[in-house]
């Protein structure tokens, strides 16, 4: 039994050792895991609380943009369809029966933008009393002025980006000793600045059209073509233009258009001459460029006395039927642009000026607006091929305030295809085509001139304007006003 009870107290004592080894060996670690674990549960339980915060902002946010919007939106789709301005109805006689709309008659938004103002003066004289005769042209930031009175004057003036004036070139036109007196001169210049043409008409003597052309920036101007009529017609010339790339000419001689091909050496007639219907006394106008040919003119009619002073306006008026047709060249010879449509804008021109693109712009029915048009075909259907016509450039006109007699002129200029400028009555006006609706950019420039009107608008942005002002008739002293947009006023 002693012995028993012994080892009964070492097993004790024993157990109690490895209870106490147990207690400082293992304890520790397994509280220390208890509270790691408590710890990652708080933790992790902070988290759900977190998610479970921002997904109620994220629902509450929600909420209020829906309170917001669904109202908005029932007001939007309750509200009437806003009404948009729809062009009146093509007049009777339209230039195309393949126009069905036409912009509307309304006068055009009021003048927005920054005033014009006059800033320089180019005066044109002769110090032996010549009357003098001045047209201008112009091509990116550079003019050309032409002049002549006993002699041909052309200057080529560039404006610098702050609107410095600087001439960068000059041409003397020695005129032939029995020319006769000069009854005006057309300028005009390619897209690229190397080649300028001038025609000089007139009043008895003989017509010429001389091209210049520049090879590089420094080298002088060297005389290209002398082109004459080899009946000595006097007017030849009366009414001018070249293609924006140099290759054509267009010029009027006696009572046909003649359009030479200026690549060739000398210049040959490009297809053939082309009538005018209208008589000598009456405006002409002629356009080139890269595609077609325009041919503004009045034609007559069987009730009207081309011989007397135009009475009346438009329609009723006894100078003929204003009208501007256009050509394109196939093959060797022009055709009608519009073969099926009498090939005219009907009651437009006969002033009017042409685009690169296919659009123009013309003095068109009743005289008392301009419209912009542009290039368009119809679709091709079966056997039927696309047929070209003219369709509104705009919703709206540009109008004159009134309607202009049948001798009296406009001057227009086209930019971009995009701004307008047209000088008329003593008065010009610039437009911009903004969001498919011509808008005036300032107010209207008034202007003295005893001459016809002569406007051009140039610029990278078309914010310079030229105006010719001619003096009384007999006048030595001609002006060149440039007006630019002012740096501040208006909107």
């Amino acid at each position: 039994d002693s012995s028993l009870m012994g080892s009964s107290q070492e097993d004790e004592e024993l157990e109690a050792d490895v209870t106490r080894a147990f207690d400082a060996r293992v304890q520790p670690n397994i509280r220390t895991a208890i509270v790691e674990e408590i710890k990652d549960e708080e933790i992790e339980g902070h988290s759900k609380q977190v998610f479970l915060c921002r997904l109620l902002s994220i629902l509450a946010g929600f909420l209020v943009v829906c309170a917001v919007l669904i109202p908005v939106t029932l007001l939007l789709v309750n509200s009437p369809t806003p009404l948009e301005p729809k062009p009146t109805a093509a007049p009777e006689e339209t230039m195309s029966p393949s126009m069905s709309q036409a912009p509307s008659r309304a006068p055009s938004v009021s003048p927005t933008g920054r005033p014009w103002e006059h800033y320089h003066d180019i005066l044109l004289s002769d110090p032996e009393g010549a009357i003098v005769r001045t047209s201008i042209d112009h091509v990116g930031n550079l003019l050309a002025v032409a002049s002549v009175a006993r002699k041909g004057h052309v200057i080529l003036i560039q404006f610098d980006p702050d609107d410095e004036i600087s001439v960068v070139g000059e041409i003397i036109i020695d005129l032939p000793p029995d020319a006769g007196s000069p009854s005006g001169i057309i300028v005009k210049m390619t897209d690229d600045k190397q080649a300028v043409a001038v025609a000089i008409p007139y009043v008895d003597g003989n017509g010429r059209v001389y091209v210049y052309r520049q090879l590089s920036a420094d080298a002088p101007w060297a005389l290209a073509v002398n082109l004459t009529d080899a009946d000595a017609d006097p007017l030849f010339g009366q009414t001018m233009d070249m293609s924006e790339d140099g290759r054509r000419l267009a010029v009027a001689v006696g009572n046909e258009v003649r359009v030479y091909n200026l690549t060739m050496d000398p210049p040959i007639q490009l297809g053939q001459s082309m009538p005018f219907s209208s008589r000598t006394n009456l405006p002409r106008v002629v356009s080139i460029s890269n595609r077609f040919l325009g041919i503004g003119e009045y034609r007559e009619r069987a009730n009207s006395n081309l011989n007397t002073s135009c009475i009346g306006t438009g329609l009723n008026t006894n100078c003929g039927k204003p009208a501007v047709a256009f050509y394109e060249l196939i093959g060797t010879g022009w055709s009608s642009l519009m073969r099926d449509h009498q090939n005219t804008l009907d009651n437009g021109g006969p002033f009017h000026a042409l685009g690169s693109n296919g659009t123009v712009v013309a003095l068109t029915t009743g005289r008392d607006f301009v419209r912009a048009y542009e290039l368009g075909f119809s679709e091709q259907t079966g056997t039927s091929f696309a047929e070209a016509y003219f369709g509104p450039l705009g919703s709206n006109d540009l109008p004159l305030g009134g309607e202009l007699d049948g001798e009296e002129t406009i001057s227009l200029s086209m930019l971009q295809d995009r701004h307008i400028a047209m000088a008329w009555e003593q008065q010009a006006a610039v437009y911009d085509l903004e969001s498919g609706l011509w808008v005036q950019r300032g107010d209207m420039i008034p202007f003295e001139s005893a001459g016809a009107p002569t406007v051009g608008l140039f610029g990278d942005s078309g914010h310079l304007l030229a105006l010719v002002a001619d003096g009384d008739d007999g006048s030595n002293v001609t002006s060149v006003l440039i007006f630019r947009l002012s740096a501040s006023g208006g909107d």
